[in-house]
């Protein structure tokens, strides 16, 4: 039986070549996302036994700290749209050993999750790309049990993440980058606006709703050189589109422009740059 998806366009997105680019980059990400991993499993409460549900977990980081917190009597699900993704997870799954991770490779705004079976629910950045985030959190909402927390991390606003906002702003000096009209479409900072997502948790069933800033500096591609960091966040979003069939010319041009924008955050320790994001929590009644 075919899986019923709803986001297509994202699903064309994840399920295809943007995965293997997160999955060449993962060594990369996870050191310079680890903070709001730890925060959005701290807010979620995990105990050993529990039952988690990962939401767009990628290539699996949050689940196997999931896995590790829940310990052996415990499950972690990780659940994404991309195919490439969660194979490198498995992955990850084995080599540490964690025979409690699973991933299942679902649209989590429609998928049938067995309802009332899951203790906690955690994402990293995962929750902000549904076309219907009301549909999705309902969805997901039936799978809780009564009780059951969720905690995820999104991001604010781009002009609170410089990181992201200023190598896009030297670029399009260069090339012309597609940027969104709906500040509420699926993408980076479709939940930016904190009132307006806890109308939405609230609207799928949940209470005890929390938001709180989450601002720790970030480690551009954590950690690596000011020219290994301009490669990386050019392979990001919008960037990377407006790149396919660049030439090397017009790359190399782009690459000096982005890295001549961070330039001004290389320490000692590579790029450190302000970001910002919020950690929302809920209860399921």
């Amino acid at each position: 039986m075919k899986e019923l998806r709803a986001n297509n366009e994202q699903t064309e997105f994840w399920d295809g070549p943007h995965g293997d680019v997160w999955v060449g980059n993962q060594e990369l990400l996870d050191p310079q996302l680890a903070p709001f991993a730890k925060a959005a499993l701290e807010g979620a409460q995990l105990a050993p036994g529990m039952t988690v549900l990962d939401i767009g977990c990628g290539c699996g980081a949050t689940t196997l700290l999931a896995a590790e917190a829940v310990s052996a009597e415990g499950n972690a699900v990780g659940v994404d749209l991309s195919g490439v993704m969660l194979a490198r997870a498995v992955e990850r799954a084995k080599a540490a050993g964690l025979t409690n991770a699973t991933f299942l490779q679902a649209d989590a705004q429609v998928h049938a999750f067995e309802p009332a079976s899951i203790d906690a629910v955690i994402s990293r950045f995962g929750v902000m790309f549904f076309d219907d985030p009301e549909a999705a959190f309902t969805n997901i909402a039936t799978a809780m049990k009564p009780g059951a927390r969720i905690s995820f991390a999104c991001w604010q606003t781009v002009d609170r993440n410089p990181w992201m906002m200023l190598p896009v702003l030297e670029a399009l000096s260069l090339v012309q980058i597609e940027m969104p009209t709906d500040p509420h479409a699926p993408g980076p900072f479709a939940l930016a606006d904190s009132h307006r997502t806890s109308e939405i948790l609230a609207k799928a069933g949940l209470s005890e709703i929390h938001t709180r800033a989450f601002e720790p500096d970030l480690s551009v591609a954590g950690g690596r050189d000011i020219a290994r960091s301009a490669e990386f966040l050019m392979e990001l979003g919008p960037m990377r589109r407006a790149l396919m069939g660049a030439d090397d010319d017009l790359r190399a041009a782009v690459a000096e422009a982005v890295a001549g924008a961070i330039a001004p955050f290389e320490t000692g320790n590579g790029v450190i740059m302000p970001s910002a994001a919020w950690i929302v929590s809920a209860v399921k009644a």
